[in-house]
C-alpha cells in the first residue's frame, strides 16, 4: 500500500520550489540598486513538472544540478523576469512587483503546508485506529 501518493509528493516538491523561488525573489530585491542587474524568476511550473516526471520514471543522479542546466537556485532553472521596466541604470527590478510576488509565493507555500498537514493528520488518525 502506498501511503504517500503523488499528490503528497507534488506538494512537498512545490514547497521546496516555493522556498527556492523566495530566495531568488529576495535576491532580486537585494540587487534593486545594482546597475545592469536583471531580475530573475524561477520556472516554477516547468521545475515542478520535471520533478514529478523524474519521480515517476525513478531517474537517479549523483548531483541535483544534472537536471537543471545551470545550477542556479539550488538546481532549479531560472529565467529573466521582464515584468519590470529597465531603468536608466540598466536595472529592471520593480520593488512593488517583487514584493507582490513574494506575498503570492508565501500564500502558495502556506496552502501547501496546510494540505500536507491535513494529509499527515489523516494518516496519524488512521494509524492510531488501526485502519492501515
Amino acid at each position: 500500500m502506498k501511503i504517500f501518493d503523488q499528490n503528497y509528493s507534488g506538494l512537498v516538491k512545490a514547497m521546496d520550489l516555493s522556498y527556492k523561488r523566495h530566495m531568488l525573489l529576495t535576491s532580486n530585491i537585494a540587487n534593486s540598486e545594482t546597475p545592469n542587474f536583471r531580475a530573475r524568476e524561477l520556472d516554477f511550473g516547468g521545475e515542478l513538472e520535471k520533478a514529478l516526471v523524474t519521480e515517476q520514471s525513478e531517474m537517479r543522479t549523483a548531483d541535483a544540478r544534472h537536471f537543471s542546466g545551470n545550477g542556479d537556485s539550488g538546481g532549479a532553472r531560472t529565467v529573466l523576469d521582464t515584468s519590470g521596466e529597465i531603468g536608466a541604470d540598466g536595472n529592471n527590478v520593480d520593488l512593488d512587483i517583487q514584493m507582490g510576488k513574494i506575498s503570492t509565493n508565501g500564500e502558495m507555500y502556506q496552502d501547501a503546508i496546510s494540505f500536507v498537514s491535513t494529509k499527515l493528520r489523516i494518516l496519524r488518525s488512521a494509524f492510531n485506529r488501526g485502519g492501515i
